[in-house]
């Protein structure tokens, strides 16, 4: 109980990090089981596209908010850069899975 009540008072940017990471790891390691299996990388692919879509838009709210909270630099940087720490973790994410599809 105590690892949620963590969770919830994390910045929103970083809660949707981690959930990303965990749906992108799980999709992975269904992946790695079922690796022939179509509607899995049709799942992933669309997962991939949806989360882009989400992450980008919450990147751009923290732009915003950054330039609107120029005495906040720092805590908006590093929020950004929890954030883009997903896009190395899907690039590994979709070699691994281009290489054993």
């Amino acid at each position: 109980m105590d690892e949620l009540r963590q969770f919830k008072n994390l910045y929103p940017t970083t809660q949707l990090m981690l959930v990303s990471l965990a749906f992108g790891t799980l999709l992975l390691m269904i992946h790695l089981v079922l690796p022939k299996n179509e509607f899995v990388i049709i799942i992933g692919y669309f997962y991939v596209i949806l989360t882009f879509i989400i992450n980008f838009l919450a990147a751009i709210i923290l732009i915003i908010k950054l330039f609107l909270n120029l005495k906040e630099y720092e805590m908006y940087v590093i929020r950004l850069l929890i954030l883009f720490a997903n896009i190395p973790i899907a690039a590994l994410y979709f070699y691994i899975t281009i290489i054993t599809f």
